[in-house]
């Protein structure tokens, strides 16, 4: 073939590549490939798990981290969590079940942090964490319970184990700061104890600046309240309110301080001195109080409850005299009122041996708590007349502590996060409370988020059912704090989440949550060991993925190779053969 006839052919056959790359028809086939079981990695260490699931599984097994506490997995993955309790994650509704292997915690020495519960903050007074251990093989030894806030210490106490078991460990600190604060409860490990991840637990704390209002109402005048009431005057956490009812119609205390419907929307605790003086009226307006607008009363009787006033007494109360003094948890007292029948949704604060004499009572939306320890306020004082300290501390101090509990419990517009403390980049849930005295049969409620520096982000809230309940989520965009802000009508509250890179959690309370989840999806749970369980849930047959393919063949980037040589070699012979 000569020059002249190669020339035209190559021209020809670059224009045809052209040309079918442009109309390239498409041709579709079915590809079925085995689908992977994906094992996700929320323990600390899980090689021989992964490698006894790869054994008794016949579908390859691929391997992934979790990232923001949320599941590394698609809506149509076989997903497997290896998990020791070390890592909380969450997922959304899926389409297929996730198994569980739980990877046990063997062997001893171990102490383990089984759960902490942080005492309401405040920058003016100290709190309390309240941490329950379990110890195994730790006979002698000892163990260092800390409070920190980003690595400083708030407070430690030392715990001797004499035996093994568990151990309730009382660690009073002092907050650092206002705001929510994300605090590392921790156990220093002991020579020689085989794991440290079951030693710390992070909780979030709201430390508040502001005065807790408290309202003392005395029906008449009453020893026990007025030293309930000097208590809570001298501690600067709250903003005491006080009224007094001398006859009739006479009265004295402070301006804010009137047992009336404007007063008692307002405070979140009311404390009552000699009850059996309560009108009908007092009656029924605390009664409103405790039961639409959900605050906490705590009623001090100094005498078998009568009159109008036994409608705020849950239960049989009956009047006990000693002869000495009785210890009623930190307070010590001769005259009880001691109730036998308490319900099972009461808590009991302080009993006499096994009786409950100071009991707290949920009623319609609040609670009622009764001190049944009616001389108490004589004892701050020790026998032999002189003053002791301790025992007035102590008087003063469970009184703070109660009346600070009770008031946040009693709070009328209140925000509430489902976690305290959250991972950067998760999402929590909050409710959005407003109680009032005359509720509206309306309610529209205004959410806005703050995360660091950024600008505030309107939050989306829906009813929950009852009207001024709403619920809501966010997301922690920043490290530190996203402060939510809401308000309801005239009323307005914030409340803040302390954000961290990550939250360690009690494994006992992680892997309890993980099986919850994990069986409602419908899947598996089984322990490390029995991966077998695992394929018998997946089936013999290895789970495949069907998809259509579809292909352009003369879209493929090696057509530019013959593309190319034929225009060059047609090129090159027309330059040898003189043609332009």
């Amino acid at each position: 073939m000569s020059q002249a006839d190669v020339r035209p052919t190559l021209r020809v056959i670059a224009v045809l590549i052209a040309v079918a790359g442009t109309i390239d028809p498409a041709f579709q086939s079915v590809d079925a490939s085995s689908r992977p079981v994906v094992a996700v990695r929320a323990a600390a260490e899980i090689d021989a798990a992964e490698r006894a699931l790869r054994s008794a599984l016949s579908s390859p097994v691929i391997t992934r981290d979790v990232t923001n506490g949320r599941l590394p997995c698609d809506s149509d993955d076989d997903c497997v969590v290896i998990a020791d309790g070390s890592i909380d994650l969450d997922w959304d509704q899926r389409l297929r079940p996730v198994s569980l292997i739980k990877m046990p915690i063997a062997g001893q020495p171990n102490v383990r942090m089984r759960s902490v519960s942080v005492s309401r903050g405040h920058r003016a007074a100290a709190g309390t964490a309240r941490v329950h251990l379990e110890g195994r093989g730790v006979t002698g030894k000892r163990t260092a319970v800390r409070v920190i806030d980003r690595q400083a210490v708030l407070g430690a106490v030392t715990h001797e184990w004499s035996t093994g078991g568990t151990a309730v460990v009382d660690v009073p600190w002092w907050p650092l700061d206002t705001g929510a604060r994300a605090l590392q409860i921790e156990a220093a490990p002991i020579d020689g104890e085989i794991t440290a991840i079951d030693n710390r637990i992070d909780v979030g704390v709201a430390i508040a600046a502001s005065k807790i209002p408290v309202l003392i109402f005395d029906a008449r005048p009453s020893w026990h309240s007025t030293f309930v009431r000097r208590a809570l005057e001298d501690d600067e956490r709250f903003a005491v309110g006080y009224r007094s009812r001398l006859a009739p119609a006479v009265s004295a205390g402070t301006a804010g301080g009137r047992l009336d419907a404007a007063t008692l929307d307002r405070v979140p605790l009311v404390i009552v001195g000699g009850p059996d003086a309560l009108t009908a009226a007092d009656v029924s307006l605390i009664e409103r109080f405790v039961k639409v607008r959900g605050g906490t009363l705590v009623v001090l009787p100094e005498r078998r409850p009568s009159g109008e006033s036994a409608r705020l007494f849950h239960g049989t109360w009956t009047e006990h005299l000693n002869p000495t003094p009785e210890s009623i948890g930190p307070l010590r007292a001769t005259e009880l009122l001691r109730v036998a029948d308490v319900s099972p949704a009461s808590t009991v604060l302080a009993a006499s041996g096994t009786v409950p004499v100071i009991v707290s009572s949920p009623t319609g939306a609040g609670r009622i708590v009764v001190s049944g320890a009616m001389d108490a306020w004589r004892y701050r004082s020790s026998n032999r007349g002189a003053l002791a300290l301790s025992e007035v501390e102590g008087f003063d101090r469970f009184w703070r502590s109660l009346a600070a509990e009770a008031a946040a419990a009693g709070e009328g517009l209140t925000i509430t996060f489902a976690n305290d403390v959250v991972e950067y980049g998760a999402r929590t849930t909050f409710t959005l409370r407003d109680r009032r005295m005359d509720p509206s049969i309306t309610s529209e409620a205004s959410v806005v988020q703050r995360c660091g520096d950024a600008l505030a982000q309107p939050v989306r809230v829906w009813p929950r059912g009852a009207i001024g309940e709403f619920a809501g989520e966010v997301s922690a965009l920043a490290n530190g704090t996203c402060t939510i802000e809401a308000g309801i009508g005239d009323r307005q509250v914030s409340a803040s989440l302390a954000v961290v890179d990550h939250a360690s959690r009690s494994v006992d309370d992680t892997l309890a949550k993980l099986e919850r989840r994990v069986r409602a999806s419908g899947g598996v749970v089984t322990n490390a060991g029995d991966e077998a369980a695992i394929a018998r849930t997946l089936g013999d047959d290895p789970p495949t993925v069907s998809r259509v393919v579809t292909a352009h063949p003369m879209r493929r980037a090696w057509w530019m190779l013959p593309f190319a040589a034929c225009l060059s070699i047609e090129w090159w012979l027309r330059r040898r053969a003189g043609l332009r």
